[in-house]
């Protein structure tokens, strides 16, 4: 059965993004806007080819400045 999945990229390569076809560019919201708290899931989450299927991209920034990466690794230790 297809049951509707929300699928959250946070693998640092972006495997499962790039594998469902969303290669963002830099500066589109991704799961790092999430985890910050700039954006929503909502905001974030893309459709993808199946219909049951949604897709929280992974970052796709290649520079981030400190304070980001601080701010993204403090909300991942909470979690």
């Amino acid at each position: 059965a297809e049951k509707r999945t929300l699928l959250i990229d946070l693998d640092p390569q972006g495997n499962a993004s790039s594998g469902f076809g969303l290669l963002g560019e830099e500066g589109e919201p991704s799961v790092y806007h999430v985890v910050i708290g700039k954006r929503s899931i909502a905001e974030v989450a893309r459709k993808s080819a199946l219909a049951f299927l949604d897709i929280v991209p992974a970052v796709f920034e290649t520079t981030l400045d400190a304070g980001d990466v601080r701010a993204w690794r403090a909300s991942l230790s909470r979690a």
